[in-house]
C-alpha cells in the first residue's frame, strides 16, 4: 500500500468524525432550552475613546500654556470665569459679619473690589476719550455734544489707485444709502470691499448717535499703499520688475441733504430756468393796450 493512499484514508476518516460531531452537538443544542444574554450595565463612566484622545491632544497644540487652564476652567470663557469670579467675591463680602452681628458693607457699592471695577472702568473710558480727542475728525456739536461727522477707512488691498478713484468718485457726495446702493450694482470688482466699507461706516455712525437718513459721504479720497516689487522673467535670459499697487480708500460722513431734498432741488431748478427763457418769440394777443394815445412826432 502507497503512503499516498494511506494519507487519503486518514483524511477521510477525519472528516467522517468531525461530520459525526456536528450532528451530534446540532441535537442536543435543539433539545436544551437557549438561553437569553443579558447586558450587564455597569454604573461606572465609559472610558475615553480613541476621538476624545485626540481632541485633547489637538486642543493642547492649539491652546498651548493655556491648556492646563481650560481644562481646570471646564470649558468657561476666560472673561465668564472672571464675571463668576467678580460675583463670588461681591456675595462673600456682602455676606460677611462683624462679631457683633451685624454686616461689614451696607450695600454692593461700598465693596473694595465694586470700586475697583469702577476705577478700571473709568480708566477705558479716560483712555477711549483720549484715542477720540486725537482723531482728526472728530466734529461735535458745541452745545448738545453730538457727534457731527465719522471717517472710517479700509485697509490696504490689491489694487490700482487709479481705478479705485473711479469708485470714490462714484460716490463722493452722494446720501449714504444711494452710494451703497450704486456699489451693490457696480461691475466693478472692488465695489465688494467699497459696499462692506459703507455699511461699516454707517453702522458706526448710527452707534455714535448720528442719524442715518441725513448722512452722506461728504469726502471720499484715495491713498497708495506699499508697491511690491516682483521678478518678470522674459526671454533669451532676461528678466524685468514688475510692481503689483496697492491702495486704500477713506470715506467721511457728515450730515447733509438727502436723496429726496436733491430731487426737489432739482425739481425747483428745472423750473426757475424754464421761467427764465421767456416767451420765446412768441407774442400774447390777450395783452392790453398801454400808452394808447402817444404825442404826436415823427412816424417813421
Amino acid at each position: 500500500m502507497s503512503a499516498s493512499s494511506t494519507a487519503g484514508r486518514a483524511a477521510r476518516q477525519l472528516l467522517r468524525s468531525s461530520t459525526q460531531s456536528a450532528r451530534t452537538q446540532a441535537s442536543t443544542s435543539a433539545l436544551t432550552p437557549v438561553k437569553i444574554l443579558q447586558r450587564n450595565v455597569s454604573s461606572s463612566s465609559p472610558r475615553d475613546s480613541f476621538l476624545t484622545n485626540i481632541r485633547d491632544r489637538l486642543a493642547k497644540v492649539a491652546l498651548g500654556d493655556n491648556f492646563t487652564e481650560s481644562r481646570r476652567r471646564g470649558g468657561v470663557l476666560p472673561e465668564e470665569q472672571a464675571r463668576l469670579e467678580t460675583e463670588r467675591k461681591r456675595d462673600s463680602a456682602m455676606a460677611s459679619v462683624s462679631p457683633d452681628g451685624m454686616p461689614l458693607f451696607d450695600d454692593v457699592e461700598s465693596l473694595p473690589i465694586s470700586q475697583q471695577a469702577e476705577r478700571k472702568q473709568q480708566r477705558i473710558s479716560a483712555r477711549i476719550e483720549a484715542r477720540q480727542l486725537r482723531k482728526r475728525f472728530n466734529a461735535k456739536d458745541p452745545q448738545t455734544g453730538e457727534a457731527l461727522e465719522h471717517k472710517y477707512s479700509t485697509a490696504a488691498f490689491k489694487i490700482s489707485p487709479r481705478k479705485l478713484q473711479m469708485l470714490a468718485n462714484q460716490i463722493s457726495g452722494q446720501p449714504i444709502d444711494y452710494a451703497i446702493l450704486q456699489m451693490q450694482f457696480s461691475p466693478k470688482r472692488a465695489a465688494k470691499r467699497v459696499l462692506s466699507t459703507l455699511a461699516l461706516a454707517r453702522d458706526h455712525a448710527e452707534a455714535k448717535g448720528m442719524q442715518v437718513p441725513r448722512l452722506i459721504v461728504s469726502e471720499a479720497w484715495v491713498g497708495k499703499g506699499i508697491y511690491l516689487t516682483r521678478t518678470d522673467i522674459k526671454g533669451r535670459a532676461r528678466m524685468g520688475r514688475k510692481h503689483h499697487p496697492q491702495a486704500r480708500l477713506s470715506v467721511v460722513l457728515r450730515y447733509g441733504k438727502t436723496y429726496a431734498e436733491k430731487e426737489t432741488e432739482k425739481i425747483a431748478t428745472a423750473r426757475k430756468r424754464v421761467r427764465a427763457i421767456g416767451t420765446g418769440g412768441m407774442v400774447r394777443t390777450d395783452q392790453s393796450i398801454v400808452n394808447q394815445f402817444q404825442r404826436p412826432g415823427w412816424g417813421w
